[in-house]
């Protein structure tokens, strides 16, 4: 196996996360770089790309990391002090200093300073080539993971090698953000709120077209178009994980009656038995063995579920018309995503038939004609993981 980066043959293992371990990325794999070129991967784009999404990382207080699990990124933000606005950086939800208020004050602040400060946004540049890089890397880790030939990767790769040490490295696939265009879509983006942060990874393709999605924190989604010169056949693959450490305590159970047992077994997803002291057992090692990987297809399931009561009392009939169509695209009569649709193509009608087209180069044609319903679903988004960010730091 040789290294994607500088050519030479892996000859020692080198773990390199698929998504970055900062972020609370779980995959790895040791056929895609060497241990030289890995360490100078960290400081040409992980370090900056983690460093942008460090408001969101720093304010997850259980973030599962594999390795470097104390090390908290300082993150920077806008706080709110007697009426004026100021840069202010903060470290494990923490405020721990804003130089701006300093210098008018001409002293070190206080901890009551520090108390009065309200934070009232974040700060993230998702628009520069750092971050746009950090997505591609992503990407085509995935790819390289999953046996993508690198030839097919690197015609939009800029590697710089120096005394046989990569010095510098630029991804030049297009990048496409994700907007819903459906209303199944829309309403599992928008019209719940977060239950379990994870992040996704689909890898497939469009005839020549290799198309890699990435979401990360159920909020920063994108296509990347790898190749459009694929020839390597049909490609379909996902992985999903959750973000967030899993509580591992097993719960106080109580039986009082046989219908208690079926009730627990079916929440734990264990077999049934009188014997009670192993029927905890088997519930306790299930829960210690949760595996962090989990199924998109049981999220988009739990979405549906607490959609369903919502829409229930809906007095827009053509949107639930138009939703329960999308939901017949997406789902078989079992209640299973479809294999392969997902994230991949998108329905639309003509007149009276339904018709689904490339969900990428939809939104690339959007993207042309209507710049201000992007700007809108992505805030949307935001808000959305703000609320939940919100929530769960004050439990």
């Amino acid at each position: 196996m040789e290294c994607l980066y500088c050519d030479n043959k892996i000859l020692t293992e080198s773990k390199e996360h698929i998504i970055q371990n900062a972020l609370g990325g779980h995959l790895v794999s040791t056929e895609i770089c060497c241990p030289k070129c890995n360490n100078s991967i960290q400081k040409l784009i992980d370090d900056e790309f983690t460093s942008i999404l460090a408001p969101i990382t720093t304010r997850i207080h259980n973030l599962k990391k594999t390795s470097n699990t104390k090390g908290k990124p300082s993150s920077v933000a806008y706080g709110l002090y007697h009426g004026e606005t100021y840069e202010i950086f903060i470290k494990g939800n923490t405020i721990v200093s804003c130089p701006q208020l300093s210098k008018k004050l001409k002293r070190n602040l206080t901890s009551e300073d520090i108390n009065e400060i309200e934070i009232i946004g974040y700060k993230f540049d998702v628009e520069n080539r750092s971050f746009i890089n950090g997505i591609c890397k992503i990407a085509t880790n995935f790819a390289v993971m999953n046996k993508v030939p690198s030839n097919n990767l690197k015609d939009k790769m800029t590697i710089e090698i120096s005394d046989d040490l990569l010095t510098g490295i630029e991804f030049k696939y297009p990048v496409i953000p994700f907007v819903a265009l459906n209303h199944f879509d829309l309403l599992m983006e928008t019209g719940t709120h977060i239950e379990t942060l994870y992040h996704h990874l689909i890898l497939f393709n469009i005839g020549d077209q290799l198309w890699c999605y990435v979401d990360l924190f159920n909020t920063f989604q994108y296509y990347i178009l790898l190749s459009d010169k694929w020839g390597g056949g049909h490609i379909y693959t996902s992985y999903c994980q959750k973000i967030e450490r899993i509580d591992r305590t097993p719960p106080n159970v109580r039986v009082r009656k046989p219908k208690d047992i079926l009730t627990y077994s079916q929440m734990y997803q264990v077999s049934p038995t009188t014997d009670i002291d192993t029927f905890k057992k088997s519930i306790a090692d299930k829960i210690k063995k949760a595996p962090y990987e989990c199924d998109i297809n049981d999220i988009v399931k739990d979405n549906v579920n607490i959609l369903s009561p919502i829409l229930d009392f809906s007095d827009d009939k053509e949107m639930i018309l138009e939703y329960l169509t999308d939901v017949s695209f997406y789902r078989n009569e079992d209640g299973d995503l479809n294999p392969r649709v997902f994230r991949r193509f998108s329905p639309f009608k003509t007149g009276e038939q339904l018709r689904f087209g490339s969900y990428p180069d939809m939104i690339y044609d959007l993207m042309n004609d209507n710049q201000n319903s992007i700007r809108k679903y992505t805030f949307s988004k935001f808000e959305r993981l703000n609320q939940y960010l919100s929530f769960s730091s004050n439990m």
